[in-house]
């Protein structure tokens, strides 16, 4: 339901666009590939009268797993599964020379944010000596809105190597929404007060609304 909410109202920032700006069918002219803070990306774009368009998609992973070992008797393993595959659709105005000022959504296509934590040779809590079996394990997941809306700058200039090849710097920032925690463990925390704690770890994460977007890459007009 949330979901279908954010199409209709992309569709009215566009009928709202549509009012203040002459728009024609949208013209493919130029691709480009980038790398940025949401991971490597393709995509295309062109005009639809007096403003532009742009669509992109961009993958982001990171499944490394992360060994803590205070000293030689005791670890935490932390393996991250964070997958990022989205969807942009911008709409984008020439503000000044080379500077634009781009808008739109970005659509959530496959994207997983969840860690897992084990012990290997135990761990110590205070004086308490907990072993592997006792500590068990502790599996978490964040979700964002499936549909998130961004506001940016972008610069675009000119490559020397030939004709049509230009680079493209953008800044701007996603609104991620209210991040939603789930945590599924097993083993010594049954026996500790976290699931009353949960409510104000959800609390905490709602501070991380916005997620930056920091890019660079090099596109062709020649489609």
């Amino acid at each position: 339901m949330r979901r279908i909410f954010y199409i209709i109202l992309f569709i009215q920032n566009i009928a709202w666009a549509q009012s203040k700006f002459t728009l024609s069918v949208p013209s493919v002219e130029f691709y480009q590939i980038d790398l940025s803070t949401r991971g490597l990306g393709f995509g295309i774009g062109g005009n639809m009268g007096t403003l532009d368009w742009e669509t992109s998609v961009s993958y982001l992973g990171h499944f490394r797993e992360y060994v803590i070992e205070p000293d030689s008797t005791q670890d935490l393993h932390l393996k991250p599964k964070i997958r990022q595959v989205y969807l942009d659709l911008f709409l984008k105005k020439n503000i000044f020379k080379n500077f634009e000022i781009k808008t739109g959504v970005s659509v959530n296509l496959a994207s997983s944010y969840r860690f897992n934590l084990t012990t290997v040779k135990g761990i110590d809590l205070a004086e308490l000596r907990v072993s592997p079996e006792d500590f068990g394990y502790i599996n978490g997941k964040i979700t964002y809105a499936p549909v998130q809306p961004y506001l940016g700058l972008a610069y675009n200039g000119r490559l020397g190597v030939s004709e049509g090849w230009f680079w493209r710097a953008d800044l701007g920032v996603y609104y991620l929404g209210k991040p939603k925690l789930n945590l599924d463990y097993e083993g010594f925390l049954e026996t500790t007060t976290l699931d009353k704690e949960l409510p104000q770890l959800q609390e905490n994460l709602g501070s991380y609304v916005y997620y930056p977007k920091l890019s660079i890459g090099i596109g062709n007009l020649k489609w």
